[in-house]
């Protein structure tokens, strides 16, 4: 059984880790942040459905930004 690949998120230079377990009651929210989500991150990004590659509402005009260890098949 695979779980397929990790999320972007853990190869951006502002990925700051797990808040929590509690961080959040949204569903579509994340325990893990970054300076984009400090309060979590949205699923759409984490779970991979989307790259977050452009400035959405919501994140401080931060996006990802390559920490250099990002293997091609993600990008």
């Amino acid at each position: 059984m695979s779980i397929g690949p990790e999320p972007l998120c853990f190869h951006c230079t502002h990925y700051r880790g797990i808040l929590g377990p509690a961080a959040s009651d949204d569903e579509n929210i994340t325990p893990y942040g970054c300076d984009a989500f400090p309060k979590g991150i949205p699923l759409r990004f984490f779970g991979r459905y989307e790259k977050h590659l452009t400035p959405v509402e919501g994140d401080n005009g931060i996006v990802f930004e390559d920490d250099g260890t990002t293997p091609d098949y993600l990008l």
